[in-house]
Order: C-alpha cells, then sequence, then structure tokens
C-alpha cells in the first residue's frame, strides 16, 4: 500500500507544481522567458481555455517580451538602454535634430486592423490629477507609457515614448509645484514590463530623470504603488515585490522601511504619521512609515489569500476597508473593516461573488489576482465600491 501510495503521489507531484496559480509562476525570478514559457505550454496541453486561470495575461505578457528576450531568454536590461540614450544625448546636444526644413506630411497607415474579439487602446492601470488644475490628467499604463491631457480629457500626448521602460504603475503629482511628477515604472499586475525604479519630472512629464532608486530588467523587480506624505512633499513611499522603500528628500536617497511583497498602501486620511500597507498580510504603521508591524486580527490566513486591497475615507478617518480575493479560486473571499485604525477587524461580507463574471455573483471563480479594487465615498464611509471582473 505505501509503494502505491509513493508512486500515486511521484505522478501527481508534477501536475500539482504545475497547477500553482500562474502569479506565483511570473513571479519566479530563477526561471527565465523559456522555462516560464515551457510552464505554460505544458500546463495547457490538452487543456480547455478557462477565464480566471491568467491565460490571456500570459500571452500577452509572451507577445511582448519573446522578441525582445536573447537567445538564452533573458531579458533586455533598460538601464543599459536608459546610459545610451543619455550619452546620445550628450553627444548632440548641440546639434538642431528634429529642426530640419524639410516638409513631411503623413502618408498612413492611417487605420489599423484587429484580429482581436474586443479591440481598443489596452489596459490603463493609473489616473493622477493636477490638483491645481483640474483639466490636467495623467494615465499611466502597464505597457503603453504614460499619457498626459491637458484639456480634461479631449486630446492625450505620449509623455514616456523614449523611455527603456514603458511600464507605469504609480503617479505622483507634487501639490506645492505641479510640475514635479513621480512615476513608479513597471507592470505591477501582470508582469508585462518590469521595473527600472522611479523617475521624477520636473516640467509636467516632458522630460524624466532617474531618483537614486532604480533597478534592472533582468532582476525582474515590479512597483505597485507609489504614494505621497500629505503633510510633506519631501516623503514618498514606493511598494514593491520587494518591499516599502522611503525617500525623504524628494527621491534623491531612499531606503527600505518593509521587506516582502507589498501591493498596496493608504495614508490615514487625517494622520499622516499613520500609514497601511498589505501584500498576503496587513500592516499598520504609526510614525510615518519608518517601521510596519502586522495587524491581522480577525483576518483570514495569509495564506488563503490571493490579494488585498485597501480603502479609506474622510467621512470616518479611522476606518479601513481590506477586500480579499481567494487564494484558490481567484474569487471573493470577503470584505471586511476595521474601526480603529486597522488594528482589529471584522468579516462584513463574503457573499456573493463579487469577483466573478457574473453580474449576480453566482460564479465561483474570479481574477482576483489580477482584477481587484476598493474605494469608500469620501462623504459617506457606508458607501463601498468593488471593482474585480464587473464593477
Amino acid at each position: 500500500m505505501l509503494q502505491r501510495t509513493l508512486s500515486i503521489l511521484a505522478l501527481t507531484l508534477p501536475t500539482l507544481l504545475l497547477a500553482q496559480h500562474w502569479a506565483d509562476i511570473m513571479d519566479d525570478k530563477s526561471m527565465n522567458f523559456y522555462e516560464k514559457q515551457a510552464a505554460f505550454e505544458e500546463y495547457w496541453d490538452g487543456k480547455e481555455y478557462e477565464k480566471g486561470k491568467g491565460y490571456k495575461q500570459f500571452k500577452r505578457w509572451e507577445w511582448f517580451w519573446e522578441p525582445r528576450v536573447d537567445a538564452q531568454g533573458q531579458f533586455p536590461d533598460p538601464q543599459h538602454t536608459w546610459k545610451e540614450w543619455e550619452r546620445f544625448q550628450k553627444e548632440n546636444k548641440s546639434r538642431s535634430i528634429g529642426k530640419s526644413n524639410a516638409d513631411w506630411n503623413p502618408i498612413g497607415p492611417s487605420e489599423l486592423s484587429f484580429v482581436s474579439s474586443s479591440p481598443g487602446i489596452g489596459r490603463t492601470s493609473e489616473v493622477a490629477e493636477d490638483p491645481n488644475n483640474p483639466n490636467i490628467i495623467y494615465v499611466g499604463t502597464p505597457a503603453g507609457g504614460l499619457w498626459k491631457t491637458t484639456d480634461g480629457g479631449n486630446s492625450w500626448m505620449p509623455m514616456t515614448d523614449h523611455l527603456p521602460s514603458l511600464g507605469v504603475s504609480g503617479i505622483v503629482v507634487d501639490p506645492v509645484d505641479t510640475d514635479i511628477v513621480y512615476i513608479a515604472t513597471g507592470d505591477g499586475d501582470a508582469n508585462d514590463t518590469y521595473s527600472i525604479g522611479v523617475l521624477k519630472s520636473y516640467d509636467g512629464g516632458f522630460t524624466w530623470e532617474q531618483t537614486s532608486l532604480s533597478w534592472s530588467v533582468p532582476s525582474q523587480r515590479v512597483s505597485h504603488k507609489l504614494i505621497m506624505d500629505p503633510s510633506d512633499n519631501n516623503v514618498l513611499l514606493v511598494a514593491t515585490d520587494e518591499g516599502i522603500w522611503k525617500t525623504i528628500n524628494a527621491g534623491e536617497t531612499w531606503y527600505q522601511v518593509q521587506t516582502g511583497e507589498i501591493e498596496d498602501m493608504e495614508y490615514h486620511p487625517t494622520d499622516p504619521t499613520i500609514i497601511y500597507a498589505n501584500g498576503h498580510t496587513f500592516y499598520r504603521s504609526i510614525d510615518g512609515g519608518e517601521n510596519f508591524e502586522a495587524s491581522n486580527e480577525g483576518l483570514p490566513s495569509s495564506s488563503d489569500v490571493s490579494r488585498y486591497s485597501t480603502a479609506v475615507s474622510p467621512d470616518e478617518p479611522d476606518w479601513v476597508y481590506l477586500l480579499a480575493g481567494d487564494a484558490d479560486t481567484q474569487g471573493f473571499l470577503g470584505i471586511y473593516r476595521s474601526t480603529d485604525q486597522g488594528q482589529t477587524w471584522t468579516l462584513r461580507a463574503d457573499s456573493p461573488n463579487l469577483m466573478g463574471w457574473s453580474g449576480e455573483g453566482t460564479d465561483t471563480g474570479g481574477q482576483a489576482w489580477y482584477d481587484i479594487a476598493v474605494e469608500v465615498d469620501p462623504d459617506n464611509a457606508d458607501r463601498v465600491f468593488v471593482g474585480g471582473v464587473n464593477l
């Protein structure tokens, strides 16, 4: 009987390993592009397409990276591209590039044919508004760069076409000087692009400089969120797959204040010394982000959580909401609320399935590892909005 049990285990173990969610595989920095591709193909061999299993997200990632990796499947280093761009700028500073008298006219193509069943402009992941001018809005995309409008959205212009990494996972506009804009680079949801750190612009996004927080793409680092202290515009924190990094001098230097993957952060609405952060565990800081401590009384085990999303409201500044995705089904695990600044938690609801495709919440799956968002009405803290596949 023991030998038979061991034989069954030996046969099923590879399948169990391959059955891990694609979010885990994509975060595995020890695997190169071709190893991840082979694991994906082996997992799907002979299976029919199912929603919520990461198939489309992987295919987007595969389409983007396959022509860019080297023969060994190693990812290119945009730091090298960045340095070459800086060298080119220095060498050509005195030249009047782009000032030719030649008469250029567009000859096409002016229209694109789509073979996809859902053509569109692609994903957008971040939106930030100029606090002094509501007509100026910045939109960040996971693989299409940063875009800006100055006329309330009637027209848009790309702001990062020259950058070596086109993903944007966080945008902060300095409220004191709105020409200063920070972006956290890379795709924090599906790894379509990797991060090169935090960039800073002094002219409303037309040109960019690297802050001292910079990474190379072969390290496969990702950023998830960027926030600024509402009481001090020199203080910013960025959540990454390897912890939280903080600057107190507007990006000149950064230091790590928390380890582990952190996917979301929020400041307390009225007390900037209190900061909430989460990966699969909830953390809180009461000293402005210098130290974080886990605070999970009343929350599910971290192994049961696919991902959290956090929300607060100035209407009830001590309340915190946590939306939890189910690690097994990628559906709705529950929404939790704290009324004491994140120290203790109470389950508010665990049904229907707010993360799924059914508008009635009658299905069991979802894409909580990828599609998960919660917001609270700033004027009514009892009014909560949840986004999964549907809103």
